[in-house]
Formats: C-alpha cells, structure tokens, sequence
C-alpha cells in the first residue's frame, strides 16, 4: 500500500520499532516470558502464533484490523493511551474519519460498518434522526425511483431499513386514487371476474387484505340478482318468501351488513298473506294469535302492511260466524261489546244493526230478537231512543202487541183488543179522542154510557141486542117509524084497536120476541072485542101474529057475556 497512514514510510517506520514493542508487551504476558526462541518479526499481532490481542486487553483485531502494524495503533511502542473506539482512530489523522457527506449519526462506527471495509455497509438506521428523505434524496443515498409508486416521503412508513424490497405498503402515505396503482402492473389490478363496480375501490376493501370486503352497495349500478346469485355472493336461500328479484325493494343498502334487517315491501311480495304469515314459519313472520277473530285469510280486508293494530279496518264480511263471537266481554281485539245498558235481545245482532261502520247507522229493531215485552224496552228514559206511550194514549195493558199488529208503525195494523183497554167504552169513544175511536152518532138514542149492555161485539156496532134497562126515554122514543137503529114499530092493528096510550109496557116486557100481556083496563071506551078478536077469515093481520086470540065461532054483540 502507498498511500493512507497504514502506507509508504509510516509502515517503514512502524516495522523498525516493533521489536521494542514486543518487549514490552512480554513483560506483560506471562506466555511470551515462555517463549525460549527470540521473536521473529511480524507483520501484525495476529501473526503471531499463541498471542491473543483481546485477551491482553486490546480489541478483536478481525478484517482489516488483522493486517496493519502494531505500531499503527501503539504509537512509540506504548499500549498505554491506544484508542478503543473507532472514531479515535478514525478522526481524520490516525486513519481515515467520517466524509462531509455521511449521514449525520452517531460514532458507533460498528453498527453500520464492518472492519473489512467501509463499502459495502449494513446501514443500522436506528440511529438516524433525520427523515429518510434527508439521506435518501439521490445524492447521498439512494432515492425514490422515478417508478416509485405517488407517496408522501415517509419511506419507514412502508420500507425497513434491512432490505428495500421487502416493503408493506402503508396506504395512508399514498397518494392518488387505488387504481394508480392497482392498475395489474405496478400493482394486482381488478381481477376479470370482479363485480362491475367503479374503481374507488377503497369504498368497499381495505389496505390489509382484499378479501373480506364490505360492499357499498351505493357504487352498484346492477341488478342485486347479478352477483347474488349464489356463485359470486350469497343468493335467496330455499326458504325465502316469495318475491322478486328486485331485493333492494326489501334489502337496502342501509342494512347492507345483514341480509335479516329488512324493511319488508309487502307491495313487491306475490301471493296471500298466509304464504308468509303462518305459524312456524322460518323468517319470523308474525302470525295469527290464537285470540284472533275467526276470519277468513285474506288478512289485507282488515290489516295493512305497517302494523297490525295501526290502520285497522274490520271488513265484517270476512267472517262467517254470529256477531257475539268478537264482539263480547273482555274480547282481545278491540272489538266493541254490547253495553250493559244494551236491551235485553239475542245474539243475533245483524238483525237490528244494518251497519258494520256504527252501530246508531242503520238501525232496524227487528222485534222478533227482543226478549221481553214491549214495555220492557217503549218506556221513558230509555237510552236506545225507542219511542214511549204518548200522554194522549188510551189507558190500556202493557201488552202493545195486543192491538200493535206492526212493529214498524204504530198507526197501522192496529186492531184493538178491548180486553187490554182499562176503563167503560166512553174512556175512548169520546168525542175530540186522539187515536180515531167511532163515537156515538147524534142519531143514537138515549141511553146510559154502558155501551156493552147493548153492543155485544167489539168488531162490528151493528151487533146488538138491546138492554131496555139502558134507555132513558119511553118506548116511543125508540119504536118510531123510520129509526135509524131498527126499533120494532107498532103494528097496524094497534091502530085498528081503540088504543091510544103510548105506554107499551103496560103490556109489553122488554123480551125477544114481545110475549104482551093484555091490560084491557087501557081500552079507552070498552068498544066492542070485536075490534081485536075479529075472526079468521076476515083478518087482514099476518097470521103467524099470535098477538090476539081468534074468534072461532059466530060472535056475539056481548062479548062480556060470556068471556070476562
């Protein structure tokens, strides 16, 4: 070597001390004073055969160390003094220091470099303060390659300081949009059978791994069933409801983490209620509670598609059964029992109410369901509106229906059954009476007000057979020519007789037929019998008439003569 302070004439000079330096050095080493031979010279204490540099005190003299003169470090054949690291050798004067342009370190010389040479190093970067971008900027080491990926200048975000190659991409110090890179060259790009989706690929993976991706459904611009067909991602399993392959209808991407947060568009589902809401079945569909009415299926007459309870409108011709199979006591469906103030009627309650929408729309009583009697219901205070007897009402019964024949008006079909009138005849058969009963006619004649003495028969005033004892007035006033009321009138031969009082009862009773009784004291002037026992032949008078006895013989002038 010619140059450096380990060349030329300093090794001449360090070779021509080292005798002394050995000297001294046995005067130390217990095996050199063993040594019987005088030392040969060497080129370095390496070279000498049993001596141990390290043992003695000194550094391990490997790599380029092994081959320079003692003298080079025991400077005037002296151990005392001699550096132990490397920068108080390497300073500049000694052996060659650190350049102006080495990365601003420490002195441990060792942790980057070896003792064979200075190139090639093994660069310990634990001890660099500076960012990486300081050294490794093209000038003093090595800097990003024009290829490099766009990053910031955060190098140990990505690379380790043992090996360039070995990189573990920290994605936050990139910069630019994934396809800068993952674009199948500089990086693994879209694979061919990827989802058609657009390259903001950082939406849906993360910068760890590929897999294990969470799609944002939001970038799909495809139809669900174009990957969830159960090859590229989960598909309908077997037990799905039935229902299109529109699932976004149902499944959006807001619930795009579970398959079961779904918000149900019962509009997109085919078929009847029942096909989804049974008992059992597999995706928690509610179905019909045991308390439920008993109803047809066709659940969406009454239900819509928010709640059950909310919006619900009975549809009664879904059901076949009697009212009071809902509509009773304690019932768990709301459905509205009759009140306790309810007429006493049977359970047949369509009969009456003709409304499903209220109960007041429609009414019709239909008496043949009412348990009781007309009062029961017809009396005042009633809460049901029936209507009352008015003031003005004859005095009667309870019993309405005795001469009501019409539940749906009280004016017609009315008969009235007397035996249900409270009072005489004249009660209602008054002049002025509200309610159309005949009063007696101003031709009637004088009698007392005890109309059923004569009047036998409800239905018909013709029907009579007259109490004489109910008159008021003598038998003339009755048993006149041209009555009105069918009074018996004298017969002719009254006239033809010499009688002349108009006291009929002086002969006749009040009976059917008249059976007279003669009182001939009436005769006013004791004419001849023969003016009434007149003969057979020559009476005019009907001859089924027993009023008088027949002459059968030849009269005399002196009836009294013989007959008295």
């Amino acid at each position: 070597m010619t140059n450096g302070p380990f060349g030329g004439a300093a090794m001449r000079t360090v070779h021509a001390g080292r005798t002394g330096l050995f000297a001294v050095l046995a005067a130390f080493l217990t095996m050199l004073i063993a040594v019987t031979q005088p030392a040969l010279a060497q080129d370095s204490a390496n070279s000498m055969p049993g001596f141990d540099h390290v043992q003695v005190g000194g550094i391990p003299l490997t790599g380029r160390h092994a081959e320079i003169f003692c003298e080079a470090c025991h400077v005037n054949n002296t151990t005392k003094g001699t550096p132990r690291d490397c920068v108080s050798c390497h300073n500049g004067g000694i052996a060659p220091g650190k350049p102006a342009s080495h990365p601003p370190v420490g002195n441990s010389c060792q942790d980057c470099h070896t003792t064979r040479n200075f190139r090639p190093f093994a660069f310990d970067h634990s001890g660099i303060t500076q960012d990486c971008a300081t050294c490794h900027n093209g000038s003093k080491a090595r800097g990003k390659p024009a290829n490099h990926i766009p990053a910031t200048d955060r190098c140990d975000n990505c690379h380790v300081t043992t090996n360039r190659k070995d990189v573990r991409v920290d994605h936050r110090d990139v910069i630019g949009s994934c396809a800068s890179c993952h674009n199948g060259t500089t990086a693994p790009g879209q694979p061919a059978d990827h989802i058609e989706a657009p390259d903001d690929c950082a939406s849906c993976h993360g910068t760890l791994t590929f897999a294990g991706a969470s799609v944002d459904h939001l970038l799909i611009d495809q139809p669900c069933a174009n990957c969830h067909n159960g090859t590229t991602a989960m598909g309908k399993p077997v037990d799905h409801i039935p229902a299109p392959e529109t699932c976004d209808t149902c499944h959006t991407p807001f619930f795009e983490r579970s398959f079961a947060a779904v918000d149900l568009d019962h509009d997109a589902v085919p078929g009847a209620c029942v096909s989804c809401h049974f008992d059992g079945n597999p995706w928690g569909a509610e179905s019909q509670p045991p308390s439920h009415p008993p109803v047809s299926q066709d659940c969406a007459e009454c239900h819509n598609t928010l709640a059950f309870s909310i919006g619900r409108t009975f549809d009664h011709q879904e059901t076949m059964e009697p009212c009071a199979t809902c509509h009773f006591g304690g019932n768990t469906f709301g459905a509205p029992a009759q009140p306790g103030d309810h007429m006493a009627t049977s359970d047949d309650c369509a009969a009456c109410h003709g409304s499903t929408a209220s109960f007041t729309a429609s009414l019709d009583v239909d008496h043949n369901e009412v348990i009781g009697t007309c009062q029961s219901c017809h009396f005042s205070g009633n809460t049901w509106g029936a209507p009352t007897q008015p003031g003005d009402h004859m005095a009667t019964t309870d019993d309405c229906a005795a001469c009501h024949g019409s539940t749906a008006s009280f004016g017609s079909g009315i008969d009235v059954d007397h035996n249900e009138v409270i009072g005489t005849c004249v009660s209602c058969h008054d002049d002025g009476n509200t309610w159309g009963a005949p009063t007696r006619p101003d031709w009637h004649n004088q009698t007392t007000t005890d109309c059923a003495a004569c009047h036998l028969s409800t239905d018909d005033f013709a029907s009579v057979s007259l109490d004489h004892d109910e008159t008021t007035l003598n038998c003339a006033s009755c048993h006149v020519p041209g009555n009105n009321w069918g009074a018996r009138q004298q017969p002719g031969f009254h006239a033809v007789s010499l009688i002349t009082s108009n006291d009929c009862t002086d002969c006749h009773n009040a009976g059917e037929p008249p059976t007279p009784i003669m009182n001939h004291s009436l005769v006013v002037d004791n004419g001849d019998c023969v003016d009434c026992h007149f003969t057979y032949q020559s009476s005019t008078l009907d001859p089924n008439n027993l009023g008088s006895s027949r002459q059968t013989h030849v009269p005399s002038d002196n009836c009294l003569g013989c007959h008295f």
